[in-house]
């Protein structure tokens, strides 16, 4: 499609630019229950699909409900239907939960054995920077049993990789009382109240936001959550990163403030 035509779009032959053309429709209101049903209820009624046809599918349906509000559940909980039935697909032992992480574990990474048969992971080099969250939340929340099998030891293993990466990027800016700005800064997040919302600043495009209560919880307990120490590093960079960072002596492509913040070695999370 050199345009994007809803009549042909489909979560099984489209891009990833056209499902997030079709996200943008269903947040403006522009698509119906009826027309988001016609798009998912074809994968649910198909029985033959391979395991690598239902992971590509598992991931374009995982980018739109990254960028689609739980609240919009006419949405959710027909794309949620059609992610259960997929996952039968998937040849692992394990829950559900493991076998769609298992789809973002394969979607994002690589890896390799060393020379001392260790696993070193790399990024495979697809962008899709809004598929973190989801890769993230499903490994912290692995039940005990699932932990037990070996490839969800593998996939903790790229769990820990991407906590790393994601812990060398945080640099926070506090401007004002409801702007923050995160990584180096891969991400913004802009608070209103306890809510907020997280922003790909490396693109300017508005359907890049992605709503943060979508985890129900708050800001500080999302980092919290999910990075771990994130106070101890945030403690520690507070003193040496946010001032020069502020100061625009940084080379990474980072959003900067309007002024310089002042008495940023007393910024804590407890000031969010």
């Amino acid at each position: 499609m050199s345009y994007f035509e809803l009549s042909e779009f489909s979560f099984i032959t489209s891009s990833e630019k056209e499902i997030r053309q079709f996200v943008i429709l269903i947040n403006n209101g522009d698509i119906r229950e009826p027309e988001i049903n016609s798009k998912l209820d074809p994968i649910k009624e198909r029985n033959d699909y391979t395991e690598e046809e239902a992971i590509d599918i598992i991931q374009n349906i995982t980018i739109a409900t990254s960028d689609v509000p739980y609240e919009r559940t006419d949405f959710q909980a027909p794309a949620g239907e059609a992610l259960l039935h997929l996952a039968k697909f998937i040849n692992i032992e394990g829950s559900i939960n493991l076998k769609l992480l298992y789809c973002s574990y394969k979607y994002l990474f690589d890896n390799e054995i060393d020379e001392n048969g260790n696993i070193q992971y790399h990024f495979s080099g697809i962008s899709n920077k809004e598929i973190y969250p989801d890769f993230l939340q499903r490994t912290y929340y692995l039940n005990k049993k699932d932990k037990q099998l070996e490839i969800a030891v593998e996939i903790e293993g790229a769990y820990k990789y991407l906590l790393e990466y994601l812990k060398q990027q945080i640099i926070i800016i506090k401007m004002n009382m409801d702007v923050y700005y995160v990584g180096q800064a891969n991400f913004s997040i802009i608070t209103s109240k306890e809510r907020g919302l997280l922003y790909d600043c490396e693109t300017t495009e508005k359907s890049k936001w992605v709503y943060d209560s979508k985890f129900k919880i708050f800001i500080d307990q999302y980092f919290k959550k999910l990075f771990g120490e994130i106070e101890r590093i945030l403690h520690s960079l507070c003193n040496v990163w946010i001032f020069t960072t502020a100061l625009g002596t940084t080379n990474n492509k980072v959003v900067f403030p309007k002024r310089t913040p002042t008495r940023v070695e007393s910024m804590s999370p407890k000031d969010w």
